[in-house]
């Protein structure tokens, strides 16, 4: 008997802490969906299938005012959070980049990336792109960034892009602010 009452006390403190566990999941998620979009850009997602940046619903965008000083140096993190890219620093972080792609114009393993910052995708001449990307659509507006920079294979499945993926929000806001300043 006594073994019996001590399992049921044990199975008893398990769940609470189940249940604890699942209402921080729930709450967090709850959290995360009331967030507003950044201001002065539509909030938006990129399909995994070939298409171009689609809203997440008709009835869900929302595009509000700019504000003073709402410019290329401005990114949304993922989690929505505008943040203030400082393009010194975006150079920095830039460096991992210069393996692969150019500032001059010319294309590297990778496509140049002078002027990326409201260029099409997939739209620099000779360039050889992946069906995936070529086919994907949209502009390579400062949010499209941020989402591609984060995690590149997950954005558009099935490109040719090997890189991992800035996984900072800060390194990504700083790097769309350089970028938005090359021509």
């Amino acid at each position: 008997m006594f073994k019996l009452k001590s399992l049921f006390m044990v199975i008893a403190a398990c769940g609470g802490a189940l249940g604890v566990l699942v209402a921080a999941i729930a709450l967090s998620g709850a959290l995360y969906s009331v967030q507003a979009p950044p201001h002065g850009r539509a909030q938006a997602q990129m399909s995994a299938a070939p298409g171009d940046l689609l809203p997440t619903g008709a009835d869900d965008v929302q595009v509000l005012e700019d504000q003073p000083g709402d410019d290329l140096a401005s990114a949304a993190s993922l989690t929505g959070d505008p943040l203030t890219g400082d393009p010194r620093a975006g150079e920095r972080v830039f460096a991992r980049c210069r393996a692969c792609h150019k500032l001059d114009g010319s294309n590297g393993l990778g496509p140049h990336l002078d002027g990326v910052v409201g260029r099409a995708v997939a739209s620099v001449a000779g360039f050889s792109y992946s069906p995936a990307l070529a086919n994907h659509g949209g502009i390579w507006d400062p949010a499209m960034l941020d989402t591609w920079l984060a995690d590149p294979r997950a954005a558009i499945p099935g490109n040719k892009m090997t890189f991992a993926g800035l996984k900072d929000p800060q390194d990504r806001a700083d790097v769309i602010a350089y970028l938005g300043g090359v021509d």
